[in-house]
């Protein structure tokens, strides 16, 4: 059977090319996780509070906010690989969206239990990007880039209007934050240095997930991740690969 990188060749006869958008590496690392089962992988260590968690076994995690006490929000976290430089991208969204019910889902890199960095999508009165420091988990420091998005609203499914792609990025002694709303396009939203305020490099990274204020019942938001995926090779295509399927010719009568 034919095969290159990235490709599926089948069978013979006519072929059709399409750009499969969340085509994962060929060799996946072991911090990889497409949440394909209905039991959390232990590579993750939780933390912090007030979120429960279940995958629905077609691979998506499920993060939901319990209902009062917000802060400190929770994590799903793990080792940062060894090496100078790394890089994560994960795709998240949210259902259930509710005016002025304040939402975040993302990723973040860590020392430690201490010092963090954060970008995340959220729903405060409005679809927005932020880019969070805290001095711990629960201890906000700073906003330090945030912008609205001009769309609202939940597909037929009820879930939110868009699925981001995040990717987090060290590259020579910077972090850089980034994310796209069709997972090919990215564009940087904020850098820093780890001199800026990590001081030193991070040891951790993973998912992060808060709710601000407290959540009745009925207007509690779901939090979604379609997968998470990590690299120390900057070079690695971490989403997206050109499939080509050849179809099998009809059988002669």
């Amino acid at each position: 059977m034919p095969k290159h990188v990235g490709s599926l060749i089948v069978g013979t006869g006519l072929s059709r090319t399409y750009y499969e958008v969340d085509q994962g590496p060929d060799v996946p690392s072991a911090e990889d996780d497409e949440f394909r089962g209905t039991v959390l992988d232990p590579k993750w260590t939780p933390a912090g509070i007030n979120i429960t968690y279940a995958l629905n076994g077609q691979g998506i995690l499920i993060a939901t906010p319990t209902i009062t006490s917000p802060l400190p929000g929770r994590q799903l976290k793990q080792p940062i690989p060894a090496g100078a430089e790394w890089r994560l991208r994960a795709k998240c969204n949210w259902s259930q969206v509710v005016a002025a019910n304040s939402s975040y889902v993302g990723v973040f890199c860590q020392v430690g239990a201490g010092r963090m960095v954060e970008i995340k999508l959220g729903w405060n009165a409005g679809l927005c990007i932020c880019t969070f420091r805290w001095l711990t988990l629960g201890a906000f420091f700073a906003n330090v880039a945030s912008f609205n998005v001009a769309d609202s609203g939940l597909d037929a499914r009820g879930i939110g209007p868009r699925w981001v792609w995040f990717e987090i990025r060290l590259e020579a002694g910077t972090l850089h934050f980034s994310c796209s709303f069709n997972g090919t396009d990215f564009f940087e939203t904020h850098t820093e240095t780890i001199a800026a305020f990590l001081t030193v490099p991070p040891t951790q990274f993973g998912l992060k997930f808060d709710k601000i204020a407290t959540v009745p019942t009925a207007t509690r938001i779901t939090l979604l991740v379609d997968w998470f995926r990590a690299s120390t090779d900057l070079t690695e295509i971490l989403n997206g690969r050109e499939i080509t399927v050849q179809l099998l010719p009809n059988p002669a009568p």
